[in-house]
């Protein structure tokens, strides 16, 4: 299918009409659809064994499967030319279009069928106007008319075609899709290397990318072939209608009207365009934007659907909203697809501003400005987004004052191809200009920023307790940046340089931000190591410290050689306690008093103890000062109750409150002899 520009005869001389006349032909050959279909029941057999298919009683409800890529100024941008032909009578001619022997879903004809025997199975969706040019500007994407899976992918073929029934041209580029009842929708003529990267068995949803229009296998211009089979494989047209046997209700979500009395799009050109049908002839707009008074303009007005005696007015505004001129005119045939144009001469002297071109067609109107003026400079500005850098990987728009779909961006002062329009989609640095008629906007000077690379030192470390850590932070880059460190996930106040000294453990993590990209966060582990004491146990003469290694085992203050492990067999009476030495430093045990005799010393008995029996306290005295360092009360087993500090003194008062009636021993300690009696408390 493709359409070719058809000049009618224009009443009057600065006024006319013009059609696109459709070339019909098959999109696929017959062998080539055979050979599709056999494709299609292995990739569905393969989905089945591997259980990716899925079950739905309801067949689905398409949304339209064109959509527009970006913002563009024009209304609408396709045409339907073909739809599926019902009626099983076949033409005498190669090209049977819109005859007798044609039959759509609304009993219409518009469509079409071969002597050969092929009648049209899909919904031919042409892109209108300018259709080339759309397609290689990739403005309309092709997008899933509903939920399902993919089954087949075929790409890589041109995508130039602009052929007949005769062309070589046979393989397309497409995707199919089954939906979840079992219904195959195939999406053809689609542009080489466009294709979405899902692969095959993939799941797609309603509305999503599936590729760009092209114009590839047999085809005469760039449209989407659109065809639709139920899960036994019979051809359903998916609009509901009296001449439509296939199914007895819309397979559409909202079923476009049969007739759609639209204008896609208005422009104003200072020369006639070129609407030739295939490249590189096709698609000259010669549209303008900007203009000086005092010259010949052209108003064109694309539309479709139109009707025999349908009036189409057009009026020039000027920027105080009067009507400069008008034309107004009847059809007197019926154009699907159709352009009507009108010229007129601005004046010299008219009012510079923003002027309109409005057209009424079927009880709406459309409308599209443009500037008359004599400036030269200052009329076509940009202004961007968002001011200043961009972090990498983020977009700015870039946005023209101006609406046109024919603004040439430029960036470094290259043009950059198949991108037109009032907007551009930013992601990498440079000068970016517009222009547009001769006029060039201001550059816009975008600046792109690495995300900041940082570094967190030390890593996980450890300090002993008491001391600090210093923690610091260092950028990848220079640029000005906001600092702030957390412990175990919480801000710390004030902690918003590049260093931090830390003295308590935990998690500790460093947020870095430029205002411009996502902020970045390093983390680490700070151990604080305490001093651990020792605690001593005692069963009979079996001495055991509560830490396994790291201890030195004292007797009467005096290390014993050779004991360093965990126990030690208390052998010889006194005074024991454990060092232990550790990542922070040594530290030592409570003590453990061992009386290996049961016996009074002999030599103790110049210390006297009264009374005794006591209660509440006893006076202990003996002859001469510094003759004992220690005094440590005990019970019978050796276990430390009180101690007292001796030196100097020759007595001391014990207090004996809230210790409980028995006998209990007095140990007198002098450098590494340890003297004792018996007291009894009742």
């Amino acid at each position: 299918m493709n359409a070719q520009a058809q000049h009618l005869n224009p009443p009057p001389p600065t006024a006319g009409v013009g059609v696109y006349q459709e070339i019909k032909q098959p999109c696929l050959s017959e062998e080539k659809h055979r050979e599709i279909q056999a494709y299609l029941r292995q990739k569905i057999e393969l989905l089945r064994l591997t259980k990716q298919s899925r079950q739905s009683a309801e067949h689905p409800k398409f949304v339209f499967p064109l959509k527009k890529a970006r913002s563009t100024p024009q209304y609408s941008f396709y045409t339907i030319v073909n739809f599926v032909d019902h009626d099983p009578a076949i033409g005498a001619t190669d090209f049977n279009q819109y005859s007798a022997t044609n039959r759509d879903y609304n009993c219409g004809r518009r469509t079409y069928d071969q002597k050969n025997g092929y009648q049209h199975r899909g919904t031919d969706l042409s892109l209108w106007p300018y259709d080339w040019q759309t397609m290689a500007r990739e403005e309309i994407m092709v997008v899933a008319g509903a939920p399902g899976t993919i089954i087949g992918k075929t790409d890589g073929n041109a995508d130039q075609s602009c052929g007949s029934a005769t062309s070589s041209a046979t393989d397309w580029n497409a995707v199919y899709v089954r939906h979840d009842d079992g219904s195959v929708a195939w999406y053809g003529h689609l542009k080489r290397g466009s294709l979405t990267a899902k692969q095959i068995g993939q799941r797609v949803s309603e509305g999503e990318f599936l590729g760009f229009v092209g114009s590839s296998g047999r085809s005469s211009g760039p449209h989407l072939h659109f065809e639709v089979y139920d899960a036994a494989n019979r051809l359903i047209d998916p609009y509901a209608g009296q001449c439509n046997p296939s199914t007895t209700d819309s397979w559409w979500k909202e079923q476009p009207t049969y007739l759609e009395k639209v204008i896609n799009r208005i422009s104003v050109h200072d020369q006639q365009p070129i609407l030739g049908a295939c490249p590189p002839q096709a698609n000259q707009s010669n549209e303008v934007q900007i203009a000086k008074p005092g010259q010949l303009f052209y108003f064109y007005a694309f539309g479709r659907d139109m009707s025999v005696n349908d009036n189409i007015l057009f009026q020039i505004i000027r920027p105080n909203s009067s009507v400069f001129a008008a034309y107004t005119a009847k059809a007197t045939n019926d154009y699907t697809t159709f352009y009507w144009w009108y010229s007129n001469q601005i004046p010299a002297d008219a009012p510079e501003g923003m002027w309109k071109i409005r057209v009424t067609y079927g009880g709406k109107e459309f409308e599209h400005s443009f500037l008359i003026t004599n400036k030269s400079a200052d009329v076509l500005l940009v202004e961007s987004s968002k001011k200043g850098p961009l972090c990498e990987g983020d977009t700015v728009t870039l946005a023209a004052n101006l609406e046109s779909s024919e603004i040439v961006w430029k960036k470094d002062g290259q043009v950059i191809p198949n991108i037109a329009g009032q907007r551009l989609l930013v992601r990498q640095p440079g000068k970016y200009t517009a222009e547009l008629n001769g006029y060039v906007s201001n550059t816009i000077d975008q600046t792109i920023w690495k995300p900041l690379a940082i570094t967190l030192m030390p890593g996980d470390t450890s300090v002993c307790q008491g001391q600090q850590a210093v923690l610091s932070v260092k950028a990848s880059d220079t640029r000005s940046a906001k600092i702030q460190w957390q412990r175990n996930g919480v801000d710390i106040p004030s902690a918003v340089n590049g260093t931090y000294q830390a003295s308590q453990g935990g998690t500790y993590a460093v947020t870095v931000a430029d205002g411009v990209c996502p902020a970045v966060s390093k983390s680490m582990t700070l151990t604080v190591n305490e001093l651990i004491k020792p605690v001593i146990t005692q069963n009979s003469f079996i001495l055991t410290s509560s830490l396994v290694s790291g201890n030195q085992w004292l007797l009467n203050g005096q290390p014993i050689q050779g004991a360093t492990g965990a126990t030690y067999n208390a052998n010889e009476g006194g005074v024991y306690k454990v060092q232990n030495k550790q990542a922070c430093g040594i530290i030592e045990s409570n003590e453990v008093a061992v009386l290996v005799t049961a016996l009074e010393d002999t030599t103790a008995l110049s210390v006297q103890v009264y009374p005794n029996p006591a209660s509440s306290q006893c006076i202990v005295t003996w002859p001469t000062r510094n003759q004992f360092e220690t005094l440590l009360l005990t019970d019978m087993i050796g276990r430390p109750l009180k101690r007292f500090e001796v030196t100097d003194q020759s007595a001391v008062v014990l207090p004996l409150h809230g210790l409980p009636k028995s006998t209990y021993w007095l140990l007198f300690q002098h450098k590494e002899t340890v003297l004792s009696r018996r007291l009894i408390i009742n």
